[in-house]
């Protein structure tokens, strides 16, 4: 297992610049207020939601100085007229990033039914993004081939060119760092050449990990917790921390062109942040 030289300037840099995910709920309000000054926010969208929830939130937090990056999801839009005023009000409000996914909506509510339509509807809009990322699968989709996600990476990649802007692929929920860089070595090799934002779970009590890990559809993946002893360790402290994920996959950043952390916090902001805090200042990398 790699380890850092304490003076990883890099290593901090990424822990430092940590992009946050919240979760348009209950508990935002609190988890929005543990955030640092301009800080690297997304929202996401699900269908337990609007998707007019997610823009709000988005709008909200660019207005408090935070740079902002909204889930669009290409199922809850529900024609050409809904998707114009969803994408009109980001750029009004100065929201320039946005993340295209297909959405967990069993059925489109309206004509786009995966995030490549979205995409292309992006790509013919005369609202223009600086930023556009999609999501990568290192351990697969429960409902989609791995030919089909193979290919589908290379033909997003190719209209994010399209509309002009810069495109990015945000990793979804994986515990296991080996299958993790596989996973970018083999995109990589089939010309995917985007930068990666790696996701990763933030510091999250093990009940509500293991719960949103099953319902996102990566339950296999809990193996390699269970078989880390690291990773074990702090599962039967009743918390989890990506230390381990963290301290493989950082050396490589450089090679894996993973340019930014991206943290499933699940609105637990203040311990995540103080995890990452900790890191950074300790001596030796990840001590606890």
């Amino acid at each position: 297992m790699s380890t850092f030289p304490p003076d990883d300037r890099r290593r901090n840099e990424l822990l430092a610049e940590m992009h946050l995910e919240l979760v348009p709920s209950a508990s935002l309000d609190v988890a929005a207020a543990s955030l640092a000054a301009e800080s690297q926010v997304s929202v996401t969208c699900s269908p337990a939601r609007d998707i007019e929830e997610t823009v709000d939130v988005a709008v909200a937090l660019a207005g408090r100085g935070h740079r902002v990056t909204p889930h669009l999801a290409a199922r809850m839009i529900v024609d050409a007229d809904h998707f114009e005023r969803l994408v009109h009000r980001l750029a009004e409000n100065d929201v320039r990033r946005i993340f295209v996914i297909g959405g967990d909506a069993e059925e489109p509510r309206g004509p786009y039914s995966d995030a490549r339509q979205l995409l292309e509807r992006i790509a013919e809009s005369d609202v223009s993004f600086s930023h556009i990322g999609f999501a990568g699968y290192p351990h697969g989709h429960p409902a989609i081939e791995l030919e089909t996600l193979r290919r589908a990476l290379a033909e997003k990649q190719q209209l994010v060119d399209a509309a002009g802007a810069r495109g990015f692929i945000t990793t979804q929920l994986c515990f296991d760092p080996e299958v993790i860089a596989a996973w970018i070595d083999s995109i990589r090799r089939d010309g995917v050449d985007v930068p990666v934002h790696l996701g990763m779970a933030g510091v999250v009590t093990r009940s509500r990990l293991m719960r949103m890990a099953m319902q996102l559809g990566v339950g296999p993946t809990i193996r390699y917790l269970r078989k880390n002893r690291a990773s074990a360790a702090s599962l039967m402290t009743g918390t989890y921390r990506p230390d381990i994920l963290v301290e493989y996959l950082l050396p490589r950043a450089g090679d894996l062109n993973i340019t930014a952390l991206h943290c499933f916090t699940f609105n637990e902001v203040a311990e995540t942040l103080s995890w990452a805090q900790r890191a950074i200042a300790s001596t030796t990398p990840f001590e606890p």
